[in-house]
């Protein structure tokens, strides 16, 4: 069942308080250009060029390379492979192979570790104010205003931003009407800006639909196989018969989730 909705149900008239001024003021950071090894994988997982966490077919590559690029920038061990078994373990690529692939590369590549350190900024930088008041998370939906409480600045929103982009793959059912006109849900989000800028935190919004995706990933696994099947059984009917005519019907259509924060993230259901 469709379920619309006009957009002005969801405004208030209240409008949202404004920030301090206080929070308004540019913050002075206080590093001083030392090393910074705990600091270095979340700085890592905004700059590696090798792009997000690859569906299977290329996982083991793309985890030894990114194993590289931390050990040389000094991340510790034992902060990388939290991340990894954390966020990278699933069907077909287990613990114990994560788990050896990054232990293999900082074991033997263990001369070049902080070769390249990741340092806190010399000079001190004046933050850009947040694009988001404050206080508007305070009114947000309790799930999605905890999504952001880990976060801050810049990331905080680009955490926002992502998880509504996320989120709204989840609903195909769910829209609302616009100028006498019905929309869906489904949201696209591009984020250009410069490297260590806060935008890596729009990977993990992902995880919110991890659940979700393996699910409808495994039904159309599972009904791709069961159409093989039966037209392997009809073919075997006609062989019998001595007839080679058959021809198969085409495969059903199937139900993806695709994640448009995310692109590289899209699979393709053949069912």
């Amino acid at each position: 069942m469709n379920h619309f909705f006009k957009l002005t149900d969801l405004l208030d008239d209240e409008p949202v308080a404004e920030s301090s001024p206080e929070a308004q003021q540019p913050r002075e950071s206080s590093h001083q250009g030392q090393p910074d090894p705990h600091g270095a994988l979340t700085w890592c997982l905004n700059i590696f060029s090798g792009g997000p966490f690859p569906p299977p077919g290329g996982r083991n590559t793309w985890l030894a390379t990114f194993a590289l690029f931390c050990n040389e920038r000094g991340v510790p061990l034992p902060d990388l492979l939290s991340h990894c078994l954390g966020y990278y373990a699933e069907p077909g690529f287990d613990a114990k192979e994560i788990e050896t692939t990054v232990r293999g590369i900082y074991t033997r590549d263990a001369a070049k570790h902080g070769s390249k350190p990741y340092t806190t900024t010399r000079a001190k930088e004046s933050a850009p104010d947040a694009p988001i008041p404050a206080d508007l998370y305070d009114v947000l939906p309790d799930y999605l205003r905890r999504c952001c409480e880990p976060f801050e600045g810049h990331e905080k929103a680009v955490m926002l931003l992502s998880a509504l982009t996320v989120l709204s793959g989840c609903f195909p059912g769910v829209g609302g009407t616009y100028a006498q006109r019905e929309f869906g849900l489904n949201l696209f989000l591009f984020i250009l800006a410069q490297a260590a800028s806060g935008k890596g935190s729009a990977a993990y919004a992902y995880q919110l639909a991890r659940g979700w995706h393996k699910h409808l990933t495994a039904e159309s696994a599972g009904a791709e196989a069961e159409y093989e099947a039966e037209v392997a059984a009809q073919k075997g009917v006609n062989k019998g018969k001595g007839s080679n005519s058959y021809t198969p019907p085409p495969p059903r259509a199937g139900k993806c989730f695709t994640s448009p924060a995310i692109p590289q993230e899209r699979q393709y259901c053949p069912s």
